[in-house]
């Protein structure tokens, strides 16, 4: 089932004065494979409550990280002993961003280093 409907349906028990868990508990029967988990129900529920009657797909609240993924690769070459968070403060984002694009550029620390992930 799409998505849409199912947010029709959840404005439509809301309506009607069902609780998140019973109407993710209904929606579950019917669905098992689809089945929408309650805190996505509370949540949509809680949307409902504060005027938000919207029933159309909404973009992730995460913003596109600024962090150039060359720029980093040339710091932690630079620097193969600094930690996330030395990094974080140089380039002026999170250490938690530094960790996620080490990631994606595939260097892990070893032995208090950066080298790059073997596969």
């Amino acid at each position: 089932m799409e998505k849409c409907c199912f947010r029709t349906l959840l404005l439509y028990r809301y309506k009607d004065g069902l609780n998140a868990a019973a109407a993710s508990r209904e929606f579950a029967d019917p669905w098992p494979e689809e089945a929408v988990k309650e805190r996505t129900v509370q949540y949509s529920f809680r949307r409902f409550g504060s005027g938000d009657r919207s029933i159309e797909e909404r973009r992730g609240s995460h913003k596109s990280s600024s962090l150039d993924n060359e720029v980093l690769k040339e710091a932690v070459e630079a620097q193969p002993t600094t930690t996330t968070r030395k990094l974080a403060a140089e380039l002026g984002v999170s250490h938690a961003t530094i960790g996620r694009h080490l990631k994606r550029i595939e260097k892990v620390k070893k032995l208090a280093k950066w080298i790059p992930r073997k596969k």
